[in-house]
């Protein structure tokens, strides 16, 4: 029996071989050697091809490993739900993208203007049931915050990670403040991967391929009661397209969310019945600029093949909605926790329990300071003057009343200003006045002060009333701190962009509402006005109660 001998093992012999091979190699006709060289070569290429039409076609080997940074990692351990186990949601191959429309174009970004999350969309793909969910996220949805424990609405999330980026780069940051916020809704469900898309590039993107042809259902009529895109089966250009997605004339943002969801699966048949689902790496590559992503090519040419041949019954689509409520002054959905705990048990399997529902109130406001009484002798305005300043930036308007000497309490006026004139006063009797600040639906502890108008005090000529002011002027539309603006905070502790007082001294800033609340007592007002011109003497008062 003939010894068998392990090349590998002995180097000799390894040597040997492979100088023989090279010997006749060496011999050989040129023609013959060219030949050899070439089907050596046709042999690598093609086991790369095969080896990456094997990868791209089982997509779900391409996500078989979350990639989980940290700090995602130290949100699940925060959430304030943590009886979720996820270990049975990573036995099933699930990859959640989420898909993020700015309302941002070429203009807005000309001016450093914040951008926020227009369109929130949940595209979760179920590998082992062969099945495609997309949950649509309202806009207003309020939700906390990423890891802070402000609430706001889910559009300013973005904005939240942007202004507060520290080592990071802004948009890197504002795009891990969204996701994290979106994951706060679902219990701490892990979202890895994004899109993020802005008008242009839905303008450009449409245009690119000649247009998407859509059923319209309605007749689109803008703002104005223009015509802008007739009901019926047509081509949608890029700009009508855009409009489109936009319009909320019918259902409110329920029903453009349901709509849009509507125009993505009517262009995924398009691209399909078109054959250019072939052409989506190609069009990533060529608007990189106004597209991000942290899919790799290889991951966006596997999903784009998997939409291909996915049929439109394996593609699911559900809208989260809630009750619309207000917290001062601001429009916020409150979401159904019972509706998110049946899209988490349909979609990802996994059992839920909600949080109780919430129930919004508006800020409690501080009580104004400085109440204080003078008399007033001056020409046709004699009277008692009252004058405040205002408690904190919830003191929205005030509520007077009267309380004479032995009889009962009357209300005298609500206004916004921070002084009035009480010419209803009859010399010799003891008042009270009463003072409350009010913020819409919530009011705040009173003030109080007594005073006596003296015997000798001569009666009024004119009927009483708030002292002459300038009416307060429309608010300054909102104006975010521009990132490279040197009157910017540098990056550091956790700032509310929509807190007024984050602005430099000038800037427009948004109504109360909508930032974090303010702990009661701050004062960013000034005191109270002076009556130029009156003869003020001062009256002894009892100490202000609240």
């Amino acid at each position: 029996m003939e010894p068998i001998y392990n090349y590998n093992q002995d180097p000799q012999l390894n040597e040997s071989l492979w100088h023989k091979i090279g010997k006749k190699f060496e011999n050989m006709k040129p023609v013959y050697r060219v030949v050899i060289f070439l089907l050596v070569l046709l042999i690598c290429f093609g086991s790369y091809v095969g080896w990456y039409a094997y990868r791209i076609l089982r997509p779900a080997d391409l996500f078989t490993t979350p990639n989980i940074p940290e700090a995602d990692a130290a949100t699940e351990e925060k959430t304030e739900t943590k009886d979720l186990d996820f270990a049975d949601y990573f036995e099933q191959k699930i990859v959640n993208v989420v898909l993020l429309g700015f309302d941002v174009d070429t203009e807005r970004r000309r001016l450093s203007l914040g951008s926020r999350t227009d369109t929130i969309k949940v595209i979760s793909v179920n590998f082992d049931r062969d099945q495609v969910s997309i949950i649509d996220v309202p806009r207003d949805s309020y939700v906390k915050i990423a890891d802070t424990s402000t609430y706001d609405k889910i559009n300013s999330a973005y904005y939240y990670g942007y202004i507060n980026a520290k080592d990071k780069l802004r948009h890197d940051n504002g795009v891990e403040y969204a996701l994290k916020s979106i994951s706060n809704l679902f219990g701490g469900m892990p979202l890895h991967y994004y899109v993020t898309v802005d008008m242009d590039a839905v303008v450009e993107l449409v245009d690119s391929v000649g247009g998407i042809k859509f059923n319209v259902p309605y007749d689109v009529i803008d703002k104005d009661g223009v015509l802008q895109i007739p009901k019926g089966e047509r081509i949608l250009d890029g700009e009508k397209y855009l409009h489109y997605l936009r319009n909320r004339e019918v259902g409110g943002d329920i029903g453009r969310m349901q709509r849009q969801t509507e125009l993505l699966l009517a262009t995924l048949d398009h691209f399909r019945k078109e054959g250019l689902i072939k052409n989506i790496p190609v069009l990533y590559e060529a608007y990189q600029e106004l597209i991000d992503t942290n899919l790799s090519n290889q991951q966006i040419i596997a999903l784009a093949l998997y939409a291909g041949r996915i049929n439109k019954e394996q593609i699911i689509s559900y809208t989260l909605s809630g009750s619309g409520q207000s917290q001062n002054g601001i429009y916020y959905m409150v979401l159904d926790t019972e509706k998110i705990a049946h899209v988490m048990q349909d979609v990802f399997g996994v059992k839920y329990t909600p949080p109780a529902p919430q129930r919004l109130t508006d800020t409690t406001p501080a009580a104004p300071k400085a109440f204080t009484a003078t008399l007033n002798e001056a020409e046709g305005q004699r009277g008692v003057k009252l004058t405040w300043s205002k408690g904190d930036k919830y003191n929205l308007s005030f509520r007077l009343y009267r309380t004479a000497a032995g009889g009962s309490e009357e209300k005298l006026a609500e206004l916004t200003g921070t002084s009035f004139l009480d010419a209803g006063v009859e010399p010799g009797v003891t008042y009270t006045y009463r003072l409350e600040a009010v913020n819409r639906r919530a009011v705040s502890a009173p003030v109080k002060l007594n005073l006596t108008v003296p015997a000798t005090f001569p009666r009024p000529e004119q009927p009483q009333g708030p002292e002459p002011t300038e009416p307060d002027g429309p608010q300054d539309p909102w104006t975010p701190v521009d990132p490279e603006d040197p009157a910017a905070p540098e990056p550091g502790d956790f700032v509310d962009p929509f807190d007024p007082d984050f602005y430099p001294e000038g800037t427009a800033g948004l109504t109360p509402g909508n930032s974090a609340e303010t702990p009661a007592g701050e004062d960013s007002f000034s005191g109270a006005e002076a009556a130029g011109g009156s003869i003020i003497v001062e009256i002894s008062q009892a100490k202000p109660t609240t």
